[in-house]
């Protein structure tokens, strides 16, 4: 109840302070024309949205299904699972990108600038930490989860660098919304849950295969 009470409080108060500091006395009506407006604008982002948290959700439901719940279980404990995939490294440039980018809208030149020099920033801080993340994946999975599961460190090695393409994906995606180019961040999502899928289950097939067909070590006699 506190963590409800909290979000409900914080929900009050910015409700307060965007009264007292509106530019205009606010007053409440049903503008046709703008609803229909904010629909268009809303709608594909609303859409894309859902698209992302199945994304960031169908890996499990694949692994779950088709693996078991041991390999789920061991997925969902690693570094790089659905609660690390956010780079933090784009937290701070996320939480002001949009804001900057709105300001620049009306001069295209200028955003497109301060598009590129905000992903100049973010290649310099973030590539050099994902690239060595993940060329020693191996040692760290290993020295952090044990000697069982070092052998995941490949593909946790892999997933870092998916990492760092995810920050320039997160701030084209801020870029276009900012545009309102929200039909284009719906396309992209949906093809990628599309492709996602499909790879998905053929990973899950492979690896199970893998998993079936590896030797077992001889027992000793009784």
């Amino acid at each position: 109840m506190s963590l409800a009470l909290g979000r409900i409080t914080g929900a009050v108060a910015a409700c307060g302070l965007y009264v007292a500091f509106a530019p205009e006395p606010l007053r409440f009506g049903f503008d046709p024309g703008r609803a229909r407006a904010l629909l268009r604008y809303g709608t594909p982002l609303a859409g894309s949205a859902m698209i992302v948290f199945a994304v960031t959700n169908v890996d499990q439901l694949v692994v779950g299904r088709m693996l078991g719940a041991t390999r789920l279980v061991s997925t969902c404990s690693r570094p790089t699972s659905r609660r690390g995939r956010s780079p933090s490294f784009s937290r701070p440039v996320r939480s002001v990108a949009p804001a900057t980018f709105s300001r620049l809208q009306h001069d295209q030149t200028a955003m497109r600038r301060g598009f590129l020099s905000a992903a100049a920033l973010l290649g310099a801080v973030t590539l050099p930490v994902c690239l060595m993340i993940s060329g020693s994946a191996v040692p760290l999975i290993g020295f952090a989860y044990g000697v069982a599961l070092a052998l995941c460190g490949s593909g946790a090695g892999v997933a870092f660098l998916l990492a760092a393409l995810r920050i320039f994906f997160e701030l084209t995606y801020d870029y276009f919304v900012v545009l309102a180019r929200t039909r284009v961040v719906f396309t992209v999502q949906l093809a990628w849950l599309v492709v996602l899928i499909p790879a998905l289950v053929a990973a899950a097939h492979a690896g199970g295969s893998a998993v079936s067909v590896r030797p077992k070590s001889p027992s000793l006699p009784a």
